[in-house]
């Protein structure tokens, strides 16, 4: 995404500004997602995507829970997470949290986190096409597998 906007941008953009510090902030956020969150994710669903069954652990989903809260802390200033304005930190990140939303990660006390993501889903332009799509795709293997466990 950074290489995109680098790329094609043809003046300063709010999704990647050429400020250094808020390119930082962007930067450290987009880390996060790929480095802490989604990892943390896939961590707690590893057997359910591997070998088609759910076998959660306890530390596992405090260890999802503990960097949604971390994602929490970062949306108290704004309702963006990494500044004032959409940026490619947010794109990435609702990838991530639409995932979890359709994976039955209780994002209910996550409130500012809930929030956002609901912000993204109606001011993305093509959030359906580019993201709800796969979403809905990887809703219906989650609920698929989970049956399968669950019976």
């Amino acid at each position: 995404m950074v290489y995109l906007v680098e790329t094609y941008r043809k003046e300063d953009d709010p999704l990647f500004p050429k400020d250094t510090q808020k390119r930082a902030l962007i930067n450290q956020r987009l880390l996060f997602d790929l480095g802490t969150l989604y990892p943390a994710f896939i961590d707690q669903y590893d057997f359910l995507f591997t070998f088609g069954h759910a076998k959660r652990t306890n530390y596992k989903e405090k260890k999802l829970h503990k960097a949604l809260g971390v994602l929490e802390t970062f949306l108290t200033s704004s309702d963006w997470v990494a500044g004032d304005s959409m940026t490619l930190a947010d794109i990435s990140l609702v990838a991530s949290i639409s995932a979890f939303e359709v994976s039955r990660v209780d994002l209910n006390m996550y409130e500012k986190v809930s929030k956002c993501l609901k912000m993204c889903k109606t001011t993305m332009v093509g959030y359906e096409e580019i993201n709800e799509v796969g979403a809905e795709r990887l809703k219906e293997f989650v609920d698929k597998r989970f049956a399968e466990t669950d019976s």
